[in-house]
């Protein structure tokens, strides 16, 4: 890729773009092809001293993470070398496997692309992902004990590709994609794996963090783990192979039972066109939630706990009649039964009202 600049006599202008070269098989000649158009440089130089070397520089630090991609890497030994004391050359290889799957996403190119329509984004925004991808399976830590040891891969060997710096900034950029990414993994690992999705399992859970004050996201609530220290809620979707389809983080004061509705809602809209059940535990089971799927014609699986169910239903439980034993630890018996739920309805004035409802369960 190379920049070029095309000058109108009637404007007297000059138009700045970034174009490759390719050769047309068709017609048998070579063509180019506008990769990014930068602007005209009359209005870039209000943005840049010199355009012109602002965006050559930018257009050579592209191709040379395009080739860094597409490198061979070869790895010579020579027999009786001895390390430098305190020195120590290991790499770790076998982060190729998630490379491969991280390529096969579609990730690298989106993020290219992505930082391609975003001049002010000078950093390799695609190198820093994967950078925090390989560390998070790996090595779990921090942002900047993933950047400290960076170089223990083959990817990141140049030195200024990108600082902690960066890192750190580039981290705004992803959350504007967040969703954008979810739905481009969901759509590649359909197209090149399968996925069904006629099964949806969806939970919560929450993270705390070791803070005095509040935030906007970060709330005291209910906590898994017994803690006093403000949470995050993160409530996550994932098919039957227990590969993730979506999630959605949440304030910590937030109830989990809300976030049923708009999650199967959002999956029915932007991920699965087919029937959805949802499985969950008892936090999920409320009158709203089953009301929802079971007038939406979806199908739930829904924890519930005997001791506060009705005394017929415990009855129903503790009788040993229709009982089938599966091996010698687990047995099981199944019934439809009429259950009366609590269900809240709006009223024309914005007000609710609860309201008896019947729902034929198994």
């Amino acid at each position: 890729m190379y920049l070029k600049r095309t000058y109108n006599k009637k404007t007297g202008r000059t138009h700045l773009s970034m174009v490759q070269s390719y050769r047309d098989k068709e017609k048998g000649y070579s063509r180019i092809k506008v990769m990014e158009s930068f602007g005209y440089l009359d209005e870039l130089q209000k943005q840049y001293d010199d355009p012109v070397s602002h965006f050559t520089k930018v257009i050579e630090k592209r191709n040379f993470e395009a080739k860094q991609i597409a490198t061979d890497y070869n790895i010579t030994v020579k027999k009786g070398q001895e390390l430098e004391v305190g020195v120590t050359k290991r790499k770790n290889y076998g982060y190729i496997i998630i490379m491969q799957l991280f390529y096969e996403l579609g990730i690298d190119r989106f993020l290219q692309n992505r930082r391609q329509r975003n001049t002010k984004i000078v950093c390799n925004t695609s190198a820093i992902m994967k950078m925090l991808v390989i560390s998070r399976i790996l090595t779990p830590g921090s942002k900047k004990r993933a950047f400290e040891e960076k170089g223990r891969y083959f990817d990141f060997e140049k030195e200024d590709m990108f600082d902690l710096v960066d890192v750190y900034r580039s981290l705004s950029h992803f959350a504007t994609l967040e969703k954008d990414i979810q739905l481009l993994i969901h759509e590649r690992i359909s197209k090149n794996y399968g996925r069904k999705l006629d099964l949806i399992y969806y939970d919560v859970t929450n993270y705390y963090y070791e803070i005095d004050m509040e935030d906007d996201l970060r709330k005291k609530g209910i906590s898994k783990e017994h803690r006093p220290n403000p949470i995050v809620q993160l409530g996550l979707a994932m098919d039957a192979e227990g590969l993730p389809i979506s999630y959605e983080v949440f304030p910590g004061n937030e109830s989990e039972k809300l976030h049923l509705r708009p999650a199967i809602f959002e999956l029915r809209n932007s991920y699965a066109d087919s029937r959805v059940i949802a499985v969950a535990d008892s936090a999920q089971n409320t009158g709203n939630n089953i009301y929802y799927l079971d007038s939406g014609k979806q199908g739930y699986v829904f924890s519930q706990s005997i001791r506060s169910s009705s005394e017929e239903f415990k009855k129903y439980v503790v009788n040993e009649g229709g009982y089938e034993w599966t091996g010698t630890e687990y047995k099981r018996k199944s019934r439809v039964f009429r259950r009366e739920i609590q269900v809240d309805f709006e009223r024309k004035d914005d007000t609710i009202y609860k309201k008896k409802v019947l729902v034929d369960q198994r």
